[in-house]
């Protein structure tokens, strides 16, 4: 047997050969597409996995904001009963002052009628609740006459001398 092959055979080799070299650039090229794509899916699977980070952080986030609010709102609630019993207080308190001035009132009133039945000049009240006293020294000066001016010394005398 003849180890060389047949001329028409020849043809179909180089042929084969062609194709052959064709397909094995072919293989390269689509080898190094395959190398890119499976950079560009490492890339991808890296932003896939920060993506899930970044998400997993925002629900995290939005909890934690979403129990902030919830314990806002309950203070809000608590703050608004405070100020609603603070409010009633506040007509209680004004109630009890009304209450208290309208008792003031009857006490001077009450007071003056004891004065008078007694014969005390009832002293008048200043708006700091100091009671006013009659200026005696000034009121004794200016009585001109003598009889008067003794009979009041009289009735005055230990306030007047203890105003020196």
């Amino acid at each position: 047997m003849n180890d060389f092959p047949a001329p028409e055979t020849l043809g179909t080799l180089a042929l084969a050969r062609e194709t052959y070299g064709k397909l094995l650039a072919a293989f390269h090229e689509k080898d190094g597409q395959t190398s890119q794509l499976e950079a560009d899916l490492g890339a991808a699977n890296e932003l896939v996995d920060e993506s899930a980070t970044a998400l997993a952080q925002a629900q995290t986030d939005l909890k934690a904001k979403a129990t902030e609010t919830d314990q806002a709102k309950r203070d809000l609630a608590t703050a608004k009963q405070t100020i609603q019993s603070l409010e009633t207080q506040v007509g209680s308190l004004e109630t009890t002052v009304s209450d208290l001035k309208t008792a003031a009132k009857s006490a001077e009133e009450e007071a003056a009628e004891i004065c008078a039945s007694v014969g005390v000049d009832p002293l008048q009240i200043k708006p700091d609740d100091t009671p006013e006293q009659p200026d005696l020294m000034a009121q004794y000066r200016a009585i001109e006459d003598p009889g008067q001016r003794t009979a009041f010394f009289r009735k005055h005398k230990d306030q007047l001398l203890s105003r020196r």
